[in-house]
C-alpha cells in the first residue's frame, strides 16, 4: 500500500470511531455527573454541546450572532455566544443542506454531529502532511497521522457538536505549512497559506492565537536574510490577524475587548476556581492534579470527565510518550530541524494558554490542548525514527489505539445508563 492510500485509511478509520461515538454518545440527554458527587445535569454526553448547538440553532432561526451577556437568565443554554462565528457558519449551513431546522430534537443529533466526524478526517490527512514535510519520509507522516487520529479523546471530540474539530484541523494544517514553509523544500507561498489557515482559526477560536508565534517563527527561519526577516514576518502576521480582524472589532465595540476575554471569564464564572483547588489540596497537589487529569483527558475521558479508562492505560501512554518524547529531543539537538522548531514554538504557545487558564479556573481538560495535536504527534514520530522496529510503527500504533477505541466504545453504552435519570434534571439544578 503506498503512503498516501495508508494516510486515507486512517482518516476513514478517524471518521468510522468518531460516528461511532456520536452514535454511543446520547445528545441533549439528562442525567446525574458520578464522579462530581451525583449532582443532576441536564447533559451527560459530550461537553458544551449542547451549548454549541444552540448558538447554531441562533443562526438557523435567522436571528444574527449572538452577543454574550452573562446576567441572561438562560445563561446555562447560552453561556458559548461569545465565541468567533467561522464553525457555527459552517455548522448551519451544514444543517441547511441536510434539511435540518432544529438541532434540539434527537435524530438530528447524529446528522448534526457527522460534520464534525468529515472535519477530523481531513484533519488526519494534515497530520499526515506535516509529518511527511517535516523530514521527507513519508513513515514519519504516517506515524504522526496514526497518533494524532486515533487517540480516543480526539476521535470523540469529532464526534460531538463543538469547534474544536475545526480548530484542530485548521491549526494542523496552518502548522503542516509552517513547517514545510522553513524545510528546505518549500512550497511556493507556504507561509502565506500558513497565515492564511492561522487567521481562519482564530475565526474558529481564541485559542487560535496561539499559531502567531509559530508563524512569526517560521517566517523568521524561513528566510536566510537577517536584513529581511523583520519585514518578511511582518506580511503573513498582518494577513492572520487581517483575516480575523472583523470579528476583533465587534468585540471590541460589543465587550471593550478584542478577544472578548471578560466575556470568556464571565462564561466560566460558575466553574471550579485554581484557588480552591490550591486551598483543598495545596499547591502542589493542585498541579499534580491538573497534570493527572490532563494527561488521562488527552489520552481518553468521556461524557463530563465522567468516564475514564483502566488506569494502566494512561500509565503505558504515558511511558511511550515520554520515551518518543525524549528520542525526539535527542534528534532533534542533533539534526536540529527547523520545523520541529516551530512545532515546538506552536506546541508552547499552547501549553502556556492552557497554564495560564489552569492558574485561574480548574480545567484539567486534555481537549484544550488538541489545537497543538500536530505538534504532539510529529514530536513522537520524529523521535520513533530512532526505534529499530520504526518501519512497523505506523501500523502497530494504528492497531493498538484502534484496539483501544473499540474497547473504549464497547464500554460506553453501560457508562452512560449509569448516568440517565429519564431527563429529570432542569436548569435550576445545574452545578455551580
Amino acid at each position: 500500500m503506498k503512503a498516501w492510500q495508508a494516510a486515507v485509511v486512517l482518516a476513514a478509520l478517524h471518521a468510522i470511531l468518531a460516528i461511532g461515538y456520536a452514535a454511543l454518545t446520547p445528545y441533549r440527554a439528562s442525567g446525574r455527573i458520578l464522579l462530581q458527587g451525583n449532582v443532576p445535569a441536564m447533559d451527560i454526553g459530550a461537553p458544551d454541546e449542547r451549548q454549541h448547538a444552540n448558538y447554531v440553532q441562533r443562526l438557523l432561526d435567522g436571528r444574527g450572532l449572538p452577543v454574550f451577556d452573562p446576567k441572561d437568565p438562560s445563561l446555562y443554554e447560552t453561556y458559548q455566544s461569545h465565541q468567533p462565528p467561522l464553525y457555527y457558519l459552517v455548522a448551519a449551513g451544514w444543517c441547511r443542506a441536510l434539511g435540518l431546522d432544529r438541532v434540539d430534537v434527537p435524530e438530528a443529533g447524529l446528522a448534526f454531529r457527522l460534520l464534525n466526524a468529515l472535519i477530523g478526517a481531513i484533519g488526519v490527512w494534515g497530520l499526515f502532511l506535516a509529518g511527511r514535510w517535516l523530514d521527507g519520509d513519508d513513515r514519519t507522516g504516517l506515524l504522526a497521522a496514526a497518533i494524532g487520529g486515533l487517540l480516543p479523546m480526539g476521535c470523540a471530540l469529532s464526534g460531538a457538536v463543538s469547534n474544536d474539530p475545526l480548530l484542530i484541523a485548521l491549526c494542523t494544517y496552518s502548522l503542516a505549512f509552517l513547517i514545510r514553509a522553513t524545510s528546505g523544500r518549500p512550497g511556493r507561498h507556504d507561509l502565506w497559506w500558513g497565515a492564511a489557515l492561522a487567521g481562519l482559526a482564530m475565526a474558529t477560536k481564541t485559542s487560535g492565537v496561539a499559531l502567531l508565534p509559530a508563524l512569526a517563527a517560521a517566517a523568521w527561519l524561513s528566510n536566510r536574510s537577517r536584513e529581511r526577516r523583520l519585514a518578511a514576518s511582518a506580511g503573513p502576521l498582518l494577513l492572520a490577524v487581517a483575516i480575523v480582524s472583523p470579528w476583533w472589532v465587534r468585540n471590541a465595540i460589543l465587550y471593550g475587548d478584542p478577544l472578548a476575554a471578560k466575556a470568556f471569564q464571565d462564561a466560566f464564572v460558575g466553574s471550579m476556581q485554581a484557588s480552591q483547588g490550591i486551598g483543598r489540596l495545596g499547591l502542589a497537589g493542585y498541579w499534580t492534579e491538573v497534570v493527572r487529569g490532563t494527561w488521562c483527558s488527552f489520552v481518553g475521558v468521556f461524557g463530563y470527565w465522567d468516564i475514564w479508562l483502566e488506569p494502566v492505560v494512561y500509565a503505558a501512554a504515558a511511558v511511550v510518550a515520554a520515551l518518543l518524547g525524549v528520542l525526539g529531543l535527542v534528534r532533534w539537538r542533533t539534526e536540529q530541524p527547523a520545523g520541529l522548531t516551530v512545532a515546538a514554538v506552536f506546541g508552547l504557545a499552547v501549553l502556556a494558554l492552557f497554564v495560564r487558564f489552569n492558574m485561574q479556573y480548574f480545567q484539567a481538560q486534555g481537549r484544550y490542548l488538541y489545537p497543538a495535536i500536530a505538534s504532539f504527534s510529529v514530536w513522537l514520530a520524529f523521535g520513533a525514527r530512532q526505534v529499530p522496529i520504526r518501519r512497523w510503527m505506523p501500523a502497530a500504533a494504528a492497531g493498538l489505539l484502534l484496539a483501544l477505541n473499540v474497547s473504549a466504545l464497547r464500554s460506553l453504552p453501560a457508562e452512560f445508563k449509569l448516568r440517565t435519570d429519564g431527563g429529570t434534571a432542569t436548569s435550576e439544578t445545574q452545578p455551580q
